[in-house]
This record gives C-alpha cells, sequence and structure tokens, in this order.
C-alpha cells in the first residue's frame, strides 16, 4: 500500500499539478497569533477558521 501511494505522489503526478488541482478545503490555524500565514490559504479560496488561546 504504501509503496503504491508512494509510486503515485512520485511519477503520476508532479507536486506543481498536486498544489494547482487539490480540491476546495477547509484549514483550521491552531496557534495562528495574527493570521499571518492564514492570509494566502484564504486568498486562494480556502476556508480558514484561526483560533489562538493567546489574546493578541
Amino acid at each position: 500500500m504504501i509503496t503504491k501511494l508512494m509510486e503515485h505522489y512520485t511519477k503520476e503526478t508532479s507536486e506543481s499539478t498536486q498544489l494547482t488541482r487539490s480540491p476546495a478545503a477547509r484549514i483550521l490555524d491552531v496557534g495562528g497569533g495574527m493570521g499571518v500565514h492564514a492570509q494566502w490559504p484564504a486568498s486562494d479560496g480556502y476556508g480558514v477558521h484561526l483560533i489562538d488561546p493567546v489574546h493578541a
């Protein structure tokens, strides 16, 4: 099983194809502070929910 999975991701598709072909997703950013790293996936259309236990 692991061999087939590795083969798929190394031979059948390129990394750039995987990044541009991936389906929309929801992202949970835990401990994301002010949300600096959550901005780029949100701008790409992903649903991002940021939680942080420390108030900024």
